[in-house]
């Protein structure tokens, strides 16, 4: 959305294109995302301040099964939410779980890198839009 009439804004038609395409894949967005979106650009808070309040940081990555956080000690946890939804027990030392610490460390580490929570949360929604509209 900020880029739709960043310095550089194409012709009106382009942008009331973009627009429509950009409010259809909002409604189709899970609820989490959703929310994150409401919360930025409903009620104007700033990225900072939602990274913040959902707990997002650099060192963890989630997926719709797992938590993969990299404390800065160097250790690894991961929790399974389907059997452990509170994050009680980290999975990250059993052998039944290293491709899934390798694939989420690699998500990590590719996908967010060092980025700061701001732009974690600008990934994450332009993921969730790509994922609810198909591309």
């Amino acid at each position: 959305m900020d880029l739709l009439y960043s310095v550089d804004s194409p012709e009106p038609e382009a942008v009331a294109l973009r627009a429509r395409a950009l409010k259809e894949c909002i409604e189709k967005l899970a609820p989490k995302a959703f929310e994150l979106v409401r919360q930025r650009y409903h009620l104007g808070q700033l990225p900072e301040a939602i990274a913040a309040a959902v707990g997002w940081t650099p060192n963890s990555v989630r997926t719709s099964g797992y938590r993969l956080t990299e404390r800065n000690d160097d250790t690894i946890e991961l929790y399974e939410h389907s059997v452990d939804p509170m994050e009680y027990d980290s999975v990250a030392g059993l052998p039944e779980h290293d491709s899934t610490v390798n694939k989420l460390r690699a998500m990590l580490l590719v996908e967010l890198g060092s980025l700061s929570p701001v732009k974690i949360i600008y990934a994450t929604l332009a993921s969730s839009c790509r994922a609810a509209s198909g591309f």
